[in-house]
């Protein structure tokens, strides 16, 4: 049996993030060493090699004047000492200045704050980054502002727009529940996948700024995954899927419960999409009194299965895979949306799955509550 653990979600339209960690820099230019006695005096070659030229200049003049050697040797010490406390006072004016800057080549995320968190330097070359800095900074946190109302602003468009759709749609629903004949239940069929489909595309628009979604609180597993359950029943029963649930009543999670429940919900409709007839709930602890300790909820089927090749991409934006193109009905969305509500929460979820023997959907609630906060504050914008 093959796994795949999700990689982490694209929210860019176009490229991947900057990944300092995978960037190359040349030896001398690397950040932990950009700073470094020995890169400051490669960058002051020129002031040594004239200072150098210089001694032999001044040595040469009293040779030719007769000087005694006693008397070079001790002109040429002054001079070197000249040079030495000058290097030594260029170099340590501005160090903390430049190792501040050299820290965030492994941070560019916070880069917008450089000006704001570091000390103004005295040297002229300094006080022009820093300038450019301030300047890029203003311009970032602009940008910043206008693209975080642009998007808050998307997000009640949309909002707003699923809201008024799902009234036509509760109505029809409504209408159907009194009628009775051939060709009702395929309809019925057809409103449910469209209001699964409205209710993606919300959740879609909350997920940019799913951090000031969701609240964290203190679930019973087994009470949510039920509930979860209810909400998908007219499509499990439509597919023909029971359910066997194995949850510990007592097993408590931290989660937003909206947000697990639209996970459970999406698995849900794979499973049912793609061939199964039986759903099994599980969960344990796992690694109690470590810092990884967590409750992990398995939810297995006997369906089509995952084809290898297609499990390590099926969090993926918009992958179907050979299953989605073969019945027409994916649109890669659903387990995209899970994996990034799930990384947001500072929850685990991953895959494996077998072809033709089914698939499990592992996802993982930190027992230490701590994590999930913590997640949350750094996903904030």
């Amino acid at each position: 049996m093959s796994s795949s653990n999700r990689e982490k979600p694209d929210h860019a339209a176009s490229g991947s993030p900057y990944d300092p960690a995978s960037t190359s820099f040349p030896a001398e230019d690397r950040p932990d060493r950009a700073y470094s006695l020995g890169a400051y005096l490669r960058s002051r070659a020129g002031f040594l090699l004239g200072m150098v030229a210089l001694m032999l200049v001044v040595a040469g003049i009293m040779v030719v004047t007769s000087s005694n050697a006693s008397s070079i040797a001790l002109v040429s010490i002054c001079e070197a000492l000249f040079a030495c406390i000058v290097l030594a006072v260029g170099f340590s004016r501005d160090r903390e200045f430049y190792q501040q800057l050299n820290l965030f080549c492994d941070s560019p995320d916070n880069a917008r704050y450089l000006s704001s968190i570091l000390d103004k330097p005295r040297t002229l070359e300094g006080s022009i980054a820093y300038r450019a800095l301030a300047v890029q900074g203003k311009a970032a946190s602009d940008e910043l502002a206008v693209r975080s109302r642009d998007m808050k602003d998307y997000r009640n468009y949309i909002e707003l727009w699923v809201h008024e759709a799902k009234t036509p749609i509760a109505s029809a629903q409504l209408a159907l529940s009194s009628l009775h004949g051939p060709g009702v239940d395929e309809v019925r069929g057809d409103l449910d996948r469209i209001e699964s489909r409205v209710e993606q595309a919300l959740y879609y628009a909350r997920s940019a700024t799913l951090s000031e979604d969701f609240s964290i609180e203190e679930l019973n597993l087994a009470a949510l995954s039920r509930k979860a359950c209810r909400q998908k029943s007219r499509t499990l029963i439509g597919a023909g899927v029971s359910l066997d649930f194995a949850i510990d009543e007592a097993l408590e999670v931290f989660a937003d419960a909206k947000w697990v429940d639209f996970i459970i919900g999406q698995v849900l409709e794979n499973s049912a999409k793609y061939g199964a007839k039986t759903v099994r709930f599980e969960g344990a602890v796992k690694d109690a009194g470590t810092k990884d300790g967590c409750i992990e909820l398995l939810i297995s089927d006997d369906g089509d299965g995952i084809p290898a090749a297609d499990v390590p991409r099926v969090f993926d934006r918009g992958f179907t895979g050979s299953q989605g193109r073969t019945h027409h009905k994916a649109t890669g969305m659903g387990l995209y949306l899970a994996a990034v509500a799930c990384e947001r929460m500072g929850l685990g979820l991953r895959v494996s799955s077998e072809e033709g023997a089914g698939t499990t959907i592992a996802l993982t609630f930190p027992l230490d509550r701590t994590r999930i906060d913590l997640a949350a504050n750094l996903t904030k914008p």
